[in-house]
């Protein structure tokens, strides 16, 4: 058997076994919560890094959001590069 009938009988056996539901559903939901937990895992260690003192300054919301906005854009341009080079 060849790796594409091999995951051929895979996404049919899986797809019977779930009611329809077809694996891509399955791939592209931990893909979003992954993604998601990422986030959330960034925004928490910048917040919590940041020192009490840039905390009570004026416009610490604005310097946190824009590390967060840096981070994320760079996580996003890592993530396209793999999938592209991938």
């Amino acid at each position: 058997m060849s790796k594409e009938e091999i995951t051929r009988l895979f996404a049919t056996s899986f797809q019977q076994s779930n009611q329809g539901i077809a694996v891509n559903v399955y791939s592209s939901w931990i893909r979003f919560i992954a993604i998601s937990l990422v986030i959330l895992a960034i925004m928490w260690s910048v917040n919590h890094f940041m020192s009490s003192e840039e905390k009570e300054k004026e416009g610490f919301l604005v310097r946190l959001g824009s590390r967060l906005i840096r981070l994320v854009i760079g996580l996003m341009i890592f993530i396209l590069l793999l999938t592209v080079r991938g």
